[in-house]
């Protein structure tokens, strides 16, 4: 949105770039008339890249972004940091602030949070990294432990957004009892909502 904007014809800086996000990028930028510098670097004071007309700036979840990273961006000309993430954790948002840097993220679907909160817990019951360390070994035979069944269970689902949400519908088609813990009450339906 924003970022498009302020980037008509002007260029995005990528940091902490992975093969696969590069060639997306390369595949989308030109719809947008941007043309992007990008690094495997995640961003740090040291590592920022000064591109002439680069206001805008994409970065990853896996480097904190700090106060000096933020300043060192801002020397550069950079206004605008995008996220790779939903989470802004990451980022020194107060400094941003005061430096009049503005910080959105993405927003994506939850299925793929979602499917893989089942599988780790479906992983965790079933004891499968025990089963898949014998299986590895040669090792058949049937462990000693029992797997449970999650329809035998009560399973709590901490927060009620769309992951939650998300989530809490998947644990439906098993037949476990679902309990809920929201600071704000959501339509998640087949949940008991407790303290």
């Amino acid at each position: 949105g924003a970022c498009i904007d302020i980037m008509k014809g002007l260029g995005l800086t990528v940091y902490g770039c992975a093969q696969d996000e590069a060639d997306l990028f390369n595949v989308l930028s030109p719809r947008f008339g941007v043309a992007p510098a990008m690094t495997s670097d995640a961003a740090s004071e040291a590592s920022v890249i000064s591109v002439p007309g680069n206001r805008c700036t994409s970065v990853g979840h896996k480097s904190a972004i700090s106060a000096p990273t933020l300043r060192a961006l801002q020397e550069a000309g950079v206004d605008y940091i995008s996220t790779r993430s939903i989470g802004f954790d990451h980022i020194d948002l107060h400094a941003a602030g005061d430096l009049g840097i503005t910080v959105e993220n993405v927003v994506y679907e939850p299925d793929g949070v979602a499917d893989s909160t089942l599988m780790l817990s479906l992983m965790a019951i079933r004891n499968v990294t025990g089963i898949v360390s014998s299986a590895e070994k040669h090792d058949f035979r049937l462990s000693s432990s029992r797997g449970k069944d999650l329809r035998d269970m009560s399973v709590g689902v901490l927060g009620v957004g769309h992951i939650g949400n998300a989530v809490v519908r998947r644990l439906q088609g098993f037949g476990c009892r679902v309990l809920a813990s929201s600071n704000r009450r959501t339509e998640a339906a087949a949940a008991e909502f407790v303290s």
